[in-house]
């Protein structure tokens, strides 16, 4: 997990070099293209994730709210 959020951190920093225009207040999903910086909206958020999720298979009512809980109840049970 680290790595990759290293490789997008990376990625975002070479937008702001590409982008002069770009808005840096440390987001980390945000818009690439009509807003560079800005952070993605929810309902982009939620639409990617359903789409996603019926790709895996998954259940589709799963919400990143739902995932970010699980994992954080998965790291204290590792504690």
């Amino acid at each position: 997990m680290n790595n990759a959020l290293k490789r997008h951190k990376d990625k975002q920093e070479k937008a702001k070099r590409i982008n002069g225009a770009y808005y840096s207040k440390d987001f980390i999903f945000t818009n690439s293209y009509r807003y560079p910086g800005y952070p993605i909206l929810i309902n982009t958020v939620e639409n990617r994730m359903k789409r996603l999720l019926k790709i895996a298979g998954l259940n589709q009512e799963l919400t990143p709210y739902d995932i970010r809980t699980h994992h954080f109840l998965q790291k204290l049970m590792w504690v």
